[in-house]
């Protein structure tokens, strides 16, 4: 059996508490003090508290239905004329059936379970039980009861579901209505006094006329029974699923929206990443045409970056014979770019020899700029000469051996 951590609530505010840890072994010592101090002993055990019956009305409702979740809803309404206060500002917990068909039914006041709650809470507890305190003393066999008197209140088990507590002086009233049992057996707390049980009960013939003593108010309860009780007051709203079903209710929305923002983001990344790849590819494309129109004796373009790298460390080590393809470039660029209007189409190198193909004015302005790089001791010859409208399309070949043309 799982261990369970049993903690009865005082009954005065800010009172002490009792506790003790019930395993398999049995129950362990009886501990007092604040609810801080039991929270202590919590950690890997089921808590269970016991709270004060005089605060829970234990009654049978009959009622011509036998699911529970119908019966749930039913029970407010068919006690609402036995009740003091408006069934909206109270809680029904439900147990089982008896053999009449009555549903067992304790009632508490929302605002005293939510303040047991929050106090427990409030010291680092997280119940998963809450029970009547008469419902945790042994169970009496039929036609009996089972009684805890303290100095100020008498608490009695009268059946599985049923019990009753009250002020000493208000027990004649409390059983007046009630069944007289064949036998009470009555435990007496250490600080208390017996109680003068109504002379009904006291002449029954099974009513102890000794209470038996006990060392402390918790020897009383069964533990084992308490852990195990089917009406526990943590149903409906209280219960651990709804508390949990409440907090993603309230997380719902933002969840929601951050789900909408994660898709939006991811959207826009995605948008962003296919037109990079677009660009990326244009740019590629770009490089390749740049790289086929400098080196056209290239065949196969693999990687146009890494082989137009190569290839221009290669240049500027002075690999090619003459003043290399940099420093030919150079020089014929400067010259080019000197006269007016003349515009260069494309570069070729191959074998130390520039090949320039350029848009120029007329025939002055292509002989202008041959003897220009002759005189930069460039070797130069034009290769080819054709007239576009008013302009000249010419290609000059830079470098390398042969005379002027």
């Amino acid at each position: 059996m799982a261990e369970q951590l049993l903690i009865r609530l005082s009954r005065a505010a800010h009172g002490d508490s009792h506790w003790r840890v019930v395993g398999a072994s049995g129950p362990g010592a009886v501990q007092q003090g604040r609810l801080e101090e039991a929270a202590a002993a919590a950690s890997g055990r089921r808590v269970v508290l016991l709270v004060p019956g005089s605060d829970v009305l234990l009654t049978r409702v009959p009622l011509p239905v036998r699911n529970r979740a119908r019966a749930a809803v039913a029970v407010p309404w068919a006690l609402e004329d036995r009740l003091v206060a408006d069934v909206e500002d109270l809680h029904f917990a439900l147990g089982s059936t008896d053999a009449e068909g009555r549903w067992a039914v304790a009632v508490v006041a929302r605002a005293r379970l939510d303040a047991w709650l929050e106090e427990a809470r409030a010291a680092g507890l997280d119940p998963q039980a809450v029970v009547p305190d008469p419902l945790a003393l042994p169970t009496p066999p039929a036609d009996a009861w089972t009684a805890l008197e303290e100095s100020d209140c008498v608490t009695v088990r009268t059946g599985a579901a049923d019990g009753f507590a009250c002020e000493p002086d208000l027990l004649a009233d409390v059983v007046a209505a009630r069944a007289v049992p064949e036998a009470i057996a009555r435990r007496l707390a250490a600080d208390a006094v017996p109680v003068v049980w109504p002379a009904a009960l006291a002449e029954a013939s099974g009513v102890e006329t000794l209470p038996q003593r006990l060392g402390d108010t918790l020897d009383a309860f069964d533990a084992t029974a308490a852990g195990t009780t089917a009406l526990n007051l943590l149903q409906g709203p209280y219960s651990r699923r709804e508390r949990v079903g409440r907090a993603l209710r309230r997380w719902r929305l933002p969840a929601a929206l951050a789900a909408a923002l994660v898709l939006v983001v991811t959207f826009q990344a995605g948008l962003r990443y296919a037109q990079l790849g677009r660009r990326e590819a244009r740019l590629r494309g770009e490089i390749e045409h740049v790289f086929r129109q400098s080196f056209p004796e290239v065949q196969r373009v693999v990687n146009a970056t890494a082989q137009m790298r190569t290839r221009l460390d290669a240049l500027r080590k002075g690999k090619q014979s003459g003043p290399g393809f940099s420093g030919t470039l150079a020089q014929a660029g400067a010259v080019i770019a000197a006269t007016e209007g003349s515009r260069v189409q494309s570069l070729s190198w191959q074998n130390g020899v520039l090949e320039v193909k350029l848009d120029a004015g007329n025939l002055q302005d292509l002989d202008r700029i041959k003897r220009g790089l002759e005189d930069r001791g460039l070797n130069t010859r034009i290769s080819g000469a054709e007239r576009k409208g008013k302009r000249v399309s010419g290609r000059l070949r830079i470098g390398g051996g042969g005379g002027s043309g």
